[in-house]
């Protein structure tokens, strides 16, 4: 997983906020409660921005496929069938 500075400082805030309360004696509980959330929803953004650097591959291999089944394939078949008008009619 590629970290961004972005997370990375949030990472570190969240690390050093706790040790901070752990020093002075203080209730880690709630703290931990707010930045849970946090932190699920930058694993989460990770992950979100790597299945769409997925799905846009995907989308260029389904074009790619499109384009090679409905436009090569149809011009193929034009060529074969107006080859073969043009054999029976030179026949």
């Amino acid at each position: 997983m590629k970290i961004t500075g972005f997370q990375f400082g949030a990472l570190a805030v969240i690390v050093v906020g706790t040790v901070a309360l752990m020093l002075f004696d203080k209730p880690t509980g709630s703290y931990i409660a707010l930045v849970t959330p946090i932190l699920a929803a930058m694993y989460l953004d990770n992950k979100t921005e790597k299945q769409n650097v997925v799905l846009d591959e995907q989308d260029r291999k389904l074009d790619q496929i499109t384009h090679q089944t409905n436009g090569i394939l149809t011009e193929r078949i034009k060529t074969a069938v107006g080859e073969a008008l043009a054999e029976r009619d030179r026949q």
